[in-house]
């Protein structure tokens, strides 16, 4: 890459354009969007009246904070799974995978769930298969930390698996994007970068100059999830590494900035959300803040120094209220005769647009389209950010009453 100018680095899609196109046919499933994150801020939330750490309890937590602002998903990072067994079916006592799903989907909030490479890798089809079944919408895969053939071939194998059962992939502990992301276009993002995780525990840094270098460097190659989001923030002499309650180097704004800045369709919020709900204001304006583009323009920049882009969605995307105008609400249908299933399922969605018009999408078979005996069926409903949420699960708890008792 030759350029005249620092910023024209900032915004180049050579590596998205050199790669094989999307082997994908339908990739209306794919949802980009925001992700309450945990593991960064320690799980560390106030003013419950439970104790907080890896339980149901706390993940509710988060998931009625996602709903709150709209976010699309919630994360469920390292711990939920037994440590240090690599056996992905095996699920810790205090959580309750099933119970978490249905209470996020009741919120309009997505699930996704963190593995390690090896014990994903170990059994990829049924581990897939079996968590897409019980509605987790992706994973963030963790721990590869390397780029031989073995490990190329496996962001291969995991991207098209994930794929086969509509599950988005968040790659971490990952070398820089080479284009996957447009082959498989459910590769939302990838690490490859000194993120912000490493506040945790390393004294001597200085992200200030790092965060304005890596537009120009790292993000060449692609999405980048450097997991902004801190609304703890120091200057250099009060900055200090703290692993329960991190801070960002710089100010708040800077941290703002980054999520128009760095490229991240799947994009962390990287605090608690105790710190969110007392910078509402701050926290709006994340939560609001597109993280896909119809168009970028470069603005004069420096390398090391700042930093400037102007970005635009078209109206078309508010129009027909994709991501971030709207949160999407998934309904499965099961039965065990096909036949009647299908018919409930065409009079449900007609019933549904009745009331909230072009915002339904569906009826679909999934790609697990049975189950224990049972056929599936899914519906989508994208509900405005804005609009209440509790207003429209009334009125589709009263169209689905009023279908079912026909």
């Amino acid at each position: 890459i030759i350029s005249e100018n620092d910023e024209e680095l900032t915004n180049n899609d050579m590596v998205y354009k050199l790669s094989a196109p999307s082997r994908i046919e339908d990739n209306s499933w794919i949802v980009p969007g925001k992700v309450a994150w945990e593991w960064w801020n320690a799980w560390n939330i106030k003013d419950v009246d439970f104790e907080s750490g890896i339980n149901n309890e706390t993940y509710k937590h988060y998931i009625d904070f996602a709903s709150e602002y709209g976010i699309e998903y919630v994360i469920l990072d390292e711990g939920w799974a037994v440590n240090k067994k690599a056996d992905l079916f095996d699920v810790i006592p205090e959580i309750d995978i099933i119970d978490l799903v249905e209470y996020a989907d009741s919120r309009g909030v997505g699930i996704v769930l963190w593995a390690g490479h090896v014990a994903i890798d170990r059994d990829m089809e049924e581990i897939c298969k079996y968590y897409s079944e019980l509605g987790i919408r992706g994973f963030k895969v963790d721990f590869i930390d390397r780029d031989d053939q073995k490990a190329v071939n496996f962001y291969y194998k995991m991207a098209e698996t994930a794929a086969k059962y509509h599950l988005i992939i968040d790659f971490h502990g990952a070398y820089k994007p080479t284009g996957l992301n447009r082959t498989y276009p459910n590769v939302l993002n990838f690490e490859g970068v000194y993120g912000l995780e490493n506040v945790k525990w390393n004294q001597n840094l200085d992200l200030v100059t790092y965060e304005t270098t890596i537009p120009f460097i790292r993000m060449t190659a692609g999405p980048m999830d450097y997991t902004q989001g801190a609304m703890r923030n120091a200057n250099k002499d009060n900055y200090r590494a703290v692993w329960s309650e991190p801070m960002s180097q710089g100010t708040r704004c800077r941290q703002l900035a980054m999520y128009a800045i760095y490229f991240a369709p799947f994009s962390m919020l990287c605090d608690s959300p105790s710190l969110y709900e007392r910078e509402a204001e701050c926290t709006k304006f994340i939560a609001e803040f597109p993280t896909v583009w119809d168009e970028t323009v470069a603005l004069e920049s420096q390398f090391g120094d700042y930093v400037a882009m102007a970005r635009e969605q078209s109206a078309e995307r508010q129009a027909f209220f994709y991501p971030p105008y709207s949160r999407i609400v998934g309904l499965t249908l099961r039965y065990r005769d096909v036949e009647v299933l299908h018919r409930a399922a065409v009079e449900l969605t007609e019933a549904l647009r009745t009331r909230f018009s072009r915002r339904v999408l569906g009826p679909t078979i999934p790609p697990v389209d049975r189950v224990r005996g049972e056929h599936i069926v899914e519906i989508m409903l994208k509900i405005e950010s804005g609009a209440s949420f509790a207003r429209a699960r009334k009125i589709l708890r009263e169209v689905i009453d009023t279908v079912m008792h026909k």
